[in-house]
C-alpha cells in the first residue's frame, strides 16, 4: 500500500495517543483519517438534548455525542450562512476577509477542500443552501460539488422552499465515500432541516404538538411574524416552536442515516466526523424570528461536536470556539497546510486537553443591519459597526443567559471587550465589509434564497 510521508504535527498527534488507545487500524489510507462534516442549517444549541433540551428532538445526534467531544461555547462568527460557512472555508472571520456581504469567495487564498485536496485527499461536497453553491465560489476545491436544490429543479417563482430529497443525497454521498479505498476523503455534507419553511414530513408532524390550521410552517408567514405584521397567541408561538423542533427531529434523523451508513460500510472506525450548525434560530427572543438580524445567542451559539475513531469516548470541552478555529483544527489533523493565523486548533481537545484561552469570538448580522458581537463564556458586547462606544451594550452571561439586562463598561474585563469590538470595527471599515459591489449571480440561486427569507 502506498504511504504518505506524515507530517511533524500529525505525528504529535498520534504521540498524544499513545499509551491511551491502540494504533490506528492498519488499513488506514496513507495514515490519515477521512473527514466528514456535516452542517445542519439554522439549529439552535439549546434544542438539542446535549445541550440541555427537554423534548427529544435529536436521539441520533445525543448518542453519536456520548462517543464524542461535545463543545460547550462555540459560535458562529455570523448569523448567517453566507458568512458562517465562508469563515469555515475561509479560515477567516468576516473582517479579516472581506467577506460579509454574499459574493463569491475568491481572492483571499485556498479554501479548507483546496487544501484538503492539494495534500492528497478525495473532496465531494452536497449542498441544499443556496448560499453554499458554485454561484458563491463554494465549489472550490471539490472534486464532486452536487447541488440539493440545482436551478433547474427550485420550483416555480414565489414558491415556497420544497425539501431536496437528502435521504437519497445521504446515500448517494456514502456511495461515493466507498468507492476509493486507497486515499482518504473529504466530504461536506449541508442539509437544510431545520431551517425554514418548518414543514415536517410525516411521521414528525405533530410529534411535539398539536397542528393548528394558522400555523402553516411556511417562510411567507414567518417573516409577517419577524416583522411584527402578525400576532401569535402563546398556543400558537408554542406551535410555531413546536413545527421547528419537528424539523429538526427529521434532520436529526437523517444525519443518523449518514452515521449509521458509514459504520455499514466500515468507514466509522477511520473516520473523524464533525457536526455544527451554522447559525442558531431566533423564536421572539428579543424581539426577532429566524436568524440574520442580531448576534443574541439564540442566532450565534452553535452546537458542535466532534468524534475522533481513535478515542471515542464521550466528553465536554469549556472554551470559546468558532468555526475558524474549526478550519485549523481540521488542517492540521489532515496535514494539510499552515492554517490562517486567525483560527487556533483545537485538536488536543480531542483527546482530552483543556482548550487553551483565546481572544473572545467575534459574531456579525447581515451587512443591512450591521450588528457586532464580541463574546467570552461569560461576557458579551454588542454594539453597531459604524457606531461608537456609546452604542455598546454589555451583558454578564453568567447572571443574565438570557442577555435581558445590559450593563455598564466599567470593569476592566469590559474594557478588553470593548477594545476587541473596536478592532473589529476598524477591520470593518479598511475592508469595506459593509459595502462591497454586487456581482452577477445566478437568478435562480437569487430566487431561491428569496424563497429561503434572504434578501428581503
Amino acid at each position: 500500500m502506498r504511504r504518505w510521508m506524515i507530517g511533524p504535527v500529525f505525528a504529535s498527534f498520534f504521540a498524544l495517543l499513545a499509551g491511551c488507545q491502540s494504533e490506528p487500524p492498519a488499513e488506514a489510507p496513507d495514515g490519515r483519517p477521512n473527514v466528514v462534516v456535516v452542517v445542519l442549517d439554522a439549529a439552535r444549541a439549546d434544542h438539542f438534548g446535549m445541550y440541555g433540551y427537554d423534548r427529544d428532538t435529536t436521539p441520533h445526534l445525543d448518542r453519536f455525542a456520548s462517543q464524542a467531544t461535545v463543545f460547550e461555547d462555540a459560535t458562529s462568527e455570523a448569523a448567517f450562512t453566507f458568512g458562517s460557512v465562508a469563515s469555515f472555508m475561509l479560515g477567516m472571520p468576516p473582517a479579516q476577509s472581506g467577506f460579509l456581504n454574499p459574493r463569491p469567495i475568491r481572492g483571499t487564498g485556498p479554501t479548507l477542500a483546496e487544501r484538503a485536496r492539494s495534500s492528497g485527499y478525495r473532496t465531494f461536497a452536497y449542498s441544499e443552501n443556496g448560499f453554499v453553491s458554485p454561484a458563491f465560489g463554494f465549489q472550490a476545491g471539490f472534486e464532486h460539488f452536487v447541488e440539493g436544490q440545482p436551478a433547474a429543479h427550485r420550483g416555480a417563482k414565489g414558491k415556497d422552499f420544497e425539501h431536496a430529497d437528502s435521504l437519497r443525497a445521504i446515500d448517494d454521498a456514502l456511495t461515493w465515500m466507498g468507492q476509493d479505498s486507497k486515499r482518504p476523503f473529504f466530504a461536506y455534507v449541508h442539509l437544510l432541516r431545520p431551517h425554514n419553511p418548518y414543514t415536517p414530513s410525516e411521521p414528525y408532524l405533530g410529534r411535539f404538538g398539536p397542528v393548528f390550521d394558522s400555523v402553516s410552517g411556511s417562510t411567507e408567514e414567518l417573516l409577517k411574524i419577524d416583522a411584527g405584521e402578525l400576532g401569535l397567541t402563546p398556543q400558537e408561538q408554542a406551535a410555531w416552536i413546536a413545527r421547528y423542533d419537528e424539523n429538526l427531529a427529521e434532520a436529526d434523523a437523517q444525519f443518523g442515516r449518514l452515521w449509521q451508513g458509514l459504520q455499514d460500510k466500515g468507514l466509522a472506525e477511520n473516520t473523524v466526523v464533525v457536526f455544527f450548525s451554522d447559525h442558531g434560530e431566533a423564536f421572539g427572543e428579543h424581539g426577532r424570528w429566524l436568524h440574520n438580524s442580531t448576534v443574541f445567542d439564540e442566532m450565534i451559539r452553535i452546537p458542535m461536536v466532534i468524534r475522533h475513531p481513535w478515542r471515542p469516548e464521550g466528553r465536554r470541552a469549556r472554551g470559546a470556539v468558532q468555526l475558524v478555529d474549526l478550519h485549523a483544527t481540521l488542517i492540521e489533523l489532515m496535514n494539510a497546510g499552515t492554517a490562517p493565523l486567525a483560527g487556533r486548533s483545537f485538536l488536543g481537545a480531542l483527546v482530552g486537553e483543556e482548550l487553551q484561552a483565546k481572544r473572545p469570538a467575534t459574531s456579525w448580522t447581515v451587512p443591512a443591519i450591521g450588528q457586532l458581537g464580541v463574546r467570552s463564556p461569560e461576557w458579551k458586547a454588542i454594539g453597531s459597526v459604524v457606531g461608537r462606544g456609546e452604542s455598546v451594550q454589555v451583558y454578564d452571561l453568567t447572571s443574565d443567559p438570557e442577555e435581558l439586562s445590559p450593563r455598564s463598561s466599567e470593569m476592566d474585563r469590559d474594557q478588553a471587550m470593548l477594545r476587541v469590538l473596536d478592532e473589529q470595527r476598524r477591520l470593518s471599515r479598511n475592508r469595506s465589509l459593509l459595502a462591497q459591489p454586487a456581482e452577477a449571480i445566478d437568478p435562480a440561486v437569487l430566487e431561491q434564497l428569496q424563497r429561503l427569507g434572504y434578501l428581503r
